[in-house]
């Protein structure tokens, strides 16, 4: 027997259906305020977890417990991400900058309150979590969103963050492929979190420091280890 669709996944399978050339296309902006807040995430680290001075990310993990590190096999963030739910006034404010810059860019937006912190270190629980394929729709979030990622450290040697996005082409197939039968289900599936064709139509986020990326939130993307 075929599960019902709701109202609202019909709503986001409607939303799936729009023409390729509706579809917004990542490009970079420049956010200055970014560089800021990662100066108060790091202040309020070393402040929480009373480590003394962090001068670059990696003293992190030579001064935690490393149970501070571990993966919730659920989510795929780890105990510092939880920290950093509940953010100091300091580090609001420095996001509210932050939301002014974004606004340049999409006066006809609202932005969402609470930020999205996460910190990933590459280790051994990364490697059976991630690839972790999705769209934000699919979570639950509602459709005609923007996603902007902006990492807050510098890139590796090789200009690049652990973070990958697809393209709307690849995205639109995969959705109609995996997920259109069962929208807010589709993200328990092995074949999609995991699938081979998005690895391969997907490349990595090569933003500096100070700069961010906008996408449509349909496109499917990933951190990686």
């Amino acid at each position: 027997m075929s599960q019902k669709i709701t109202s609202q996944e019909k709503i986001l399978i409607n939303y799936y259906q729009e023409p390729i050339e509706k579809w917004f296309l990542p490009r970079k902006i420049v956010l200055p305020a970014s560089i800021r807040i990662y100066n108060e995430v790091i202040s309020f680290l070393s402040q929480k977890l009373n480590i003394g001075l962090i001068e670059n990310p990696t003293d992190i993990l030579n001064k935690v417990d490393r149970t501070y590190l571990d993966l919730n096999k659920d989510f795929g963030i780890n105990k510092l991400t939880e920290i950093l739910y509940e953010i100091p006034s300091s580090l609001f404010k420095s996001y509210y900058y932050l939301c002014e810059e974004i606004l340049l860019h999409f006066k006809d937006h609202l932005i969402q309150r609470q930020p999205t912190i996460r910190i990933h270190f590459q280790d051994e629980d990364c490697y059976p979590f991630y690839p972790f394929w999705h769209s934000d729709p699919i979570l639950g979030h509602p459709p005609y969103e923007k996603n902007i990622w902006i990492p807050l450290t510098k890139p590796n040697p090789k200009g690049i963050h652990g973070f990958k996005i697809s393209n709307p082409e690849a995205s639109s197939r995969i959705f109609n492929l995996l997920c259109k039968s069962s929208p807010y289900l589709s993200k328990q599936k092995e074949d999609l979190i995991k699938n081979k064709s998005l690895e391969k139509e997907s490349s990595f986020v090569n933003c500096r420091q100070g700069e961010g990326v906008v996408f449509d939130s349909r496109i499917f993307h990933s951190a990686t280890p």
